[in-house]
Parts: C-alpha cells; sequence; structure tokens
C-alpha cells in the first residue's frame, strides 16, 4: 500500500494463471479498479513503493517504474536475492516532499549494499555509492523518512549499523544487540521531530532494542577507549542499547517493530505528546510501550553513556475503558509485567517478569498469595464460539508456571498450572487439582479436584499422590516469600543499588 492512499500493489501465491506470483496488480481500492497489470520472468519477491517509483524485486533482477505512467525506467540485476530484499526510500521527490532523495538500497556482493539514485526521469538509475556494510549477507535494511540515514543488519545479526549515504566521510555507526547469533526481523527509525533520534531493532530471540543515534557525552576515560577502539576497527563506533523490551511467551518468532508519537490530553486540556514503541509478532499481538524522552535525552550526560530513560517502568498497572487495577496488601508485580483494566489482585499475590494480565471485555481475579510466574498471559475471552462468559477467576494460593495462557477459565485454589499450559475459554481446574507442563485444556472441560491432567488436548492422567498435594500449598508459601524479596529490590532506586554493588561514580 502506498502510504494511507488507495493504492495497493499486490502479488499472487497460487498456482492458477491469475494468483501466479509471476504477475504484480496495481489496484484501487476505492474503486475497485484494477490500474494495470504487470507480467515479469520469475516470481516477484517483494514490491516497493514511494510517491515517484515502483519497484518489483526479483531473485536476480529488480525493474523500476515511473509511478505516474507505470513506464518501465529500467533493470537492474543484482547477486542471488532470494528473500527478496530491497529498501526504497519513503519520499521519492514528490511535490510535496521536492527535497527528499528517490535512493533504492539493494544487496550487493558479500556484505555490501549498493545504492541507486532513481531520481533521473526517463534515464536509466544511477549508481550513487556503494556500502562495506557487513561481512556476512545483509539480511535487513531500513530508510529513515528523510532518506539520508540507511540502517543495515547481517545474517548473524549481532550489530546493527547506520550509513550516512550522501557524507561518505563520516563513519558509520554501530550498535551491538549482543553477542548471540540472531536473526533481525524488523530495523525502524524514529519518525522526525523525536529527539533524541532512535533505532529500533527485532529480533527472533523475543526482544527489541532501542539505539540512539546521536552519539552521548562521554567521561574522558571513556573517549580514550572509544579513541582506541577506532583506531583498531576504523570507522566503527559501537554502542550498547539504551533500552530492551522482552516480549512475553516464546522466542523465534518474527516481529515488526515502530517508534510512533501520539498527541494525548494534557493536565488542563492542553496537548501532549508521547513517544511509544509498538511491536507487532508474527502471532498476531500488538506490545506498546512508552519510552520516557526526557531520560532518553538526558541519558549519558553524567558521562555513562546510560541512565534510567528508556521504557517506562510505570506502566505496569494500567487502566482500560475507564477501570484500572485493584491490589491487595503486598502485591507485587515486576517492572516489565503488564496489568492492565478491571484486574483484582489478592494479598500477597505476585506477578513475575514479562506477563501480561489483560482484562478487555469482562474481570479477572486473582485470589492471595497466587504467583503468576515469568511470561503468562492471563486474559478474558470475548466473544468466544463456545458461549463462555468472558471473566477469568483465579482463587488464593495458585502456583501459575512460566509461560502459561489462560483464557476466559477458572482455577480452584491451590492448584497449579504447569509451565507453558493453556487453559481455554469455559475451562475449570478444581481445587488442588493440577495441569501437567505443556497441557492444552479444551474449552468447557473439568479438572477434577485431586487429579492431575496433561497431553492436547488434556486428558485425566491420575490422582495426585499425598507429596503432590502438600507440595501446592509449600509452592504458593515459597513464591510469595520470593516475590517479597524482589519486591525489596525492585523498589530501591538506581542510585542504592549501584553503590552496593561499588558501582557509584
Amino acid at each position: 500500500m502506498l502510504f494511507c492512499t488507495s493504492l495497493v500493489a499486490f502479488v499472487g501465491a497460487g498456482e492458477q494463471p491469475h494468483l501466479t506470483p509471476r504477475k504484480l496488480t496495481l489496484l484501487n481500492t476505492h474503486s475497485s479498479a484494477v490500474i494495470q497489470a504487470l507480467s515479469f520472468p520469475s516470481a516477484v519477491l517483494r514490491v516497493q513503493l514511494n510517491r515517484k517509483r515502483l519497484v518489483a524485486v526479483l531473485e536476480r533482477r529488480c525493474f523500476v517504474y515511473d509511478l505516474e505512467s507505470l513506464a518501465l525506467l529500467g533493470t537492474l540485476d543484482t547477486p542471488p536475492n532470494p528473500s527478496g530484499l530491497a529498501a526504497l526510500t519513503p519520499g521519492g521527490g514528490a511535490a510535496d516532499h521536492p527535497g527528499a532523495p528517490c535512493l533504492l538500497a539493494l544487496p550487493a556482493e558479500g556484505g555490501a549494499v549498493r545504492v541507486y539514485d532513481l531520481a533521473r526521469q526517463g534515464g536509466p538509475a544511477e549508481v550513487l555509492c556503494e556500502l562495506h556494510a557487513h561481512k556476512a549477507p545483509v539480511t535487513v535494511m531500513a530508510w529513515d523518512e528523510e532518506g539520508q540515514l540507511l540502517a543495515t543488519a547481517s545474517k548473524k545479526g549481532t550489530v546493527c549499523r547506520v550509513h550516512q549515504v550522501r557524507r561518505s566521510e563520516d563513519k558509520a555507526l554501530e550498535f551491538r544487540r549482543g553477542s548471540t547469533p540472531a536473526t533481525i526481523t524488523c530495523l525502524a527509525f524514529s519518525p522526525p521531530g523525536v529527539a533524541p533520534r532512535l533505532l529500533c531493532a527485532a529480533s527472533d530471540h523475543g526482544t527489541i532494542h532501542v539505539f540512539r543515534l546521536q552519539p552521548p557525552g562521554r567521561h574522558p576515560a571513556a573517549r580514550a577507549a572509544q579513541s582506541l577502539l577506532s583506531a583498531v576497527m576504523p570507522g566503527l563506533e559501537p554502542q550498547r542499547p539504551l533500552a530492551s523490551v522482552k516480549l512475553p511467551g516464546r522466542g523465534g518468532q518474527a516481529a515488526i517493530c515502530a517508534v510512533r508519537q501520539e498527541v494525548l490530553e494534557g493536565p488542563g486540556g492542553g496537548e501532549e505528546r508521547e513517544t511509544q514503541l509498538v511491536v507487532a509478532t508474527a502471532d498476531g499481538l500488538l506490545f506498546s510501550y512508552r519510552l520516557d524522552l526526557p531520560a532518553v535525552a538526558a541519558a549519558g550526560a553524567d558521562g555513562g553513556g546510560g541512565g534510567s530513560g528508556g521504557v517506562n517502568r510505570h506502566r505496569s498497572l494500567a487502566p482500560l475503558a475507564g477501570k484500572a487495577p485493584a491490589l491487595g496488601n503486598d502485591v507485587f508485580v515486576a517492572p516489565s509485567a503488564a496489568v492492565i483494566g478491571d484486574v483484582t489482585l489478592g494479598s500477597q499475590s505476585s506477578v513475575f517478569y514479562g506477563s501480561v494480565i489483560r482484562a478487555d471485555a469482562g474481570s479477572i481475579s486473582i485470589g492471595d498469595k497466587t504467583n503468576v510466574q515469568d511470561g503468562c498471559v492471563i486474559r478474558t475471552a470475548p466473544g468466544s464460539l463456545s458461549g463462555h462468559a468472558a471473566d477469568t477467576t483465579i482463587g488464593r494460593a495458585v502456583t501459575i508456571g512460566h509461560q502459561a495462557s489462560l483464557h476466559g477459565c477458572t482455577v480452584g485454589d491451590r492448584a497449579l498450572i504447569g509451565m507453558s499450559a493453556t487453559l481455554l475459554e469455559g475451562s475449570t481446574v478444581e481445587e488442588g487439582a493440577m495441569v501437567a507442563a505443556g497441557a492444552v485444556v479444551a474449552p468447557g472441560t473439568v479438572v477434577k479436584s485431586g487429579e492431575i491432567w496433561g497431553g492436547n488436548p488434556a486428558v485425566f492422567l491420575r490422582k495426585l499422590k499425598l507429596e503432590e498435594a502438600k507440595f501446592l500449598g509449600e509452592s504458593a508459601e515459597h513464591y510469595a516469600r520470593l516475590a517479597a524479596e524482589h519486591a525489596v529490590e525492585a523498589a530501591k532506586p538506581l542510585e542504592q543499588l549501584a553503590a552496593e554493588k561499588g558501582l557509584a561514580a
């Protein structure tokens, strides 16, 4: 789709002639009229649009068209490009963006990237430059909105680099995502007007890293170390992430990310701008995190290059539709957890790191001393096909294992839900029952008191042994004590933590 217009370009994925992947169709969604159908010698792997150009990417060749007339301007040969990797600047030098360049980045041999200037009317594209971006083949690229900066990452996925393509004398900026190889699935710049400028990177490890483009101020000793590093690795300025987000649930799935600004009503009826990090995962989940830009802007001012900025930790509890979470005494909600909407947490209950408890419709009630371990998802189930109630009710002293998922269900007192188990709409786990790790309890199923159920779909396995029944209560007490310890540490200011660890300046 060309921005928010009615122009859509699509490619088929079937064997029928009208759905062949060798055919690209331009459609006006407002009138449902086909504007043009273009045929190619092999499958179209990617389509790029801006206000002036249309680019169809094949495995070994790119076709460049004028968007207004759909005249073919030329073709560009590439090395084998099975993923259809390409990046086209969004502005394209149109009338409403006269200063914006029209540049196309394509992979070259090895880890190089070749940048073409597509602005010439009626002539072939010119090679603007060739960037030696990485040693390994480049797998993802992204332009900023002005078409001045190009971000790249390689197959190894340990670093991201930002190149100023029209200022060859400037050094590339390097940002280290981590030391473990990963597949970076998305790179995205912050929009114009956000200060400082940011780059976010999503990987298949389930993490989002946010980097600051402007190098922060450094302590003199740090600058000396940087000078030594630059002498050994010329052209690179490695920087650490400014902030990181670990998504709830399992890793290994693709995600896309973006930074956006939203205008909100501030105190006294005025307007306030809130900058957000938005992440969409391949399984259809959308996450939004508020970025505390005043703290981000100040990061590094003390010479440390870091700071307490980044994802705001005070949105662990968030209202929804006029209803806010209600907490009993001595409740622990981890800084990276999210409790949203009409949720009640009983006294001494705990919600550990990366868990999401979300009441979109109906309510969620969690009893005293119940623990929700890391990476769990608990929500209501509106519009269920099975016709069950949307509410989720969880009793007292319940243990919910890591990465379990509960949807519109009922869990009795002292029950145990194993790691990565799933309870679907209308299911019931009675008091003192146990659901095995990885089990899927189907809608409407009742797990009787004193029984163990497992499998997909979950079925009765056997009765609980005496020592297993005793463990259910002991598990809840253990996690209540553990949560109290985490609550003490989480409440400490960063200055105190640094002093305790001998890191204070």
